[in-house]
This record gives C-alpha cells, sequence and structure tokens, in this order.
C-alpha cells in the first residue's frame, strides 16, 4: 500500500486542521497566513455544495482569508464580501474576548462549486 504526500482531511480531521490554523494565528500572528495551496486543499476536501466557513477578529488577516478564498477557482463566495455572523457558528472563547475587547469579528462563508 502506498500513500499519497499530501495529508487526507475528511470530516473531524478537517475541522481539526482548520482550528490547528486558527490557534497558530492565535499565537505566531505571522503564521496566521491562509495560503492558495491550504485553500486548494481544502476544496479539494469538500463535495461539491460544501462550504468553508472561515471567522476573525483580525481584520488585515480576514481581507487575506477572502482573499485568497475568492482566488480558489473551485470556491465561490456565499455573500459579496463578508458575510453576516451566523447563529448556527458558535462563539469560541477567543471571539468572545475579542468582542469584549472592542474588536469586530468578520465572517467569509464560500462554498464549493
Amino acid at each position: 500500500m502506498t500513500h499519497s504526500a499530501s495529508p487526507r482531511l475528511h470530516g473531524s480531521a478537517a475541522l481539526a486542521a482548520l482550528g490547528l490554523l486558527g490557534a497558530l494565528a492565535l499565537r505566531r500572528p505571522e503564521l496566521a497566513v491562509l495560503a492558495a495551496p491550504f485553500a486548494a486543499l481544502v476544496a479539494s476536501r469538500l463535495r461539491p455544495g460544501g462550504y468553508v466557513h472561515a471567522a476573525t477578529d483580525w481584520e488585515d488577516y480576514a481581507r487575506q482569508i477572502l482573499e485568497v478564498l475568492s482566488a480558489e477557482p473551485a470556491l465561490e463566495n456565499t455573500v459579496a464580501g463578508f458575510a453576516p455572523r451566523s447563529e448556527s457558528r458558535p462563539q469560541t472563547k477567543f471571539e468572545r474576548r475579542g468582542v469584549g475587547l472592542g474588536h469586530q469579528v468578520w465572517d467569509a462563508v464560500f462554498r464549493k462549486r
């Protein structure tokens, strides 16, 4: 049996990878870079109609997320620009802290074509 060099992200593993990205961003802001290869990997693991939902209280990071996900041909933004916060998205302790400090939270919601 051979193994692919690229990681396989499915179900909870995909969510864990996205959570890890957020955790890295919190600890080391210079690592808070959603790059095109990662967006392509996430898109490749989604079924058509599946969603990518990213939220952050760091404006520069939010704009970069929007730019990278918008450039991924397999994904389409569900709204023009940033999405309103969905009641179905749980609020994390980090988001509560940011909101408590007066930070705005930006959501980006993309769907696989």
